[in-house]
């Protein structure tokens, strides 16, 4: 609604650039939440197929705050984002990466394990 009816933003963090890194932000936290969701209702973390689907969702959670960096430091979001949420926005990407990385390893060891 703001992104559309506001042509000239009243303040910086209304910018077309801030609100486009705000959105891209909340999506990357709902991809974290439904995640976190799929790992807490977890009860066998031995089946391959399962690990390389957490695998591929972490991966997809690094993705988004991928983006969410790259749609701050691009543009002049950076002069309005406190440095602690970019640092936490890094922490988090290379966090579900890690995590990408450990349930495919998770999953080839098990696997490797019954064979």
């Amino acid at each position: 609604f703001i992104k559309e009816n506001f042509s000239n933003a009243p303040s910086r963090d209304l910018g077309t650039d801030c609100l486009n890194m705000l959105v891209q932000l909340v999506l990357g936290q709902a991809r974290e939440c439904l995640l976190e969701k799929t790992v807490m209702g977890l009860q066998d973390g031995n089946d391959l197929d399962l690990c390389l689907e957490l695998s591929q969702e972490a991966a997809h959670v690094s993705t988004a705050y991928d983006e969410v960096l790259r749609a701050t430091v691009d543009t002049t979001v950076k002069d309005c984002m406190p440095y602690s949420w970019l640092c936490l926005v890094q922490v988090k990407r290379e966090h579900y990466r890690a995590m990408a990385d450990y349930y495919v390893a998770l999953g080839l060891s098990n696997q490797q394990a019954e064979l």
